[in-house]
């Protein structure tokens, strides 16, 4: 609508299989799949090589709510940090926290939700595909874990990222 089209490139693949140009991008995003690369802070070493000098990350991330979590599921969780740990990353890659967007419990709700109501879906329109009884168990699982743990315990942002300027004392 605003005419920026050609300046917007869209790339759909396998994060961790993408080749770029380093520095070639004004931002870079990982909305939620910080596994692909290891974790928040290995995710912003190699997002940091693909933009600009003065670029920006955007980084969709869970986090503790507490440091008070139920240990048995703290130790299914080891990705999962508190947000102070994660501003701490972002600052160790040379970074600061420049603004936080939190999800509500609300949107975590939704968000949650589709998730099953897409897994569900699935397993009546799959009924003997070789997988069902594997998605199920999964389905299963995730809802446990959201009722029992998540909901109480984590939480879900969206990290803006903004380089560290120099700054003159």
């Amino acid at each position: 609508m605003r005419g920026l089209s050609n300046q917007i490139e869209i790339v759909c693949s396998h994060a961790a299989d993408y080749v770029f140009e380093e520095g070639a991008f004004d931002a870079a995003t990982c909305v939620g799949a910080t596994f692909i690369f290891g974790g928040y802070q290995q995710t912003i070493q190699v997002m940091k090589r693909a933009v600009h000098q003065g670029g920006r990350l955007g980084i969709g991330e869970t986090h503790w709510l507490s440091t008070q979590i139920n240990p048995d599921y703290a130790q299914k969780q080891t990705s999962t940090h508190t947000e102070t740990e994660l501003a701490l990353f972002t600052r160790d890659e040379g970074f600061e926290l420049e603004y936080i967007i939190r999800s509500s419990q609300d949107d975590w709700d939704r968000y949650i939700s589709d998730s099953w109501y897409g897994l569900l879906r699935w397993l009546e329109n799959n009924p003997n595909h070789p997988d069902h009884e594997q998605v199920f168990k999964h389905f299963r699982t995730d809802q446990d874990d959201y009722l029992q743990f998540q909901r109480q315990y984590m939480g879900w942002a969206m990290y803006c990222l903004a380089p560290i300027q120099s700054h003159s004392t």
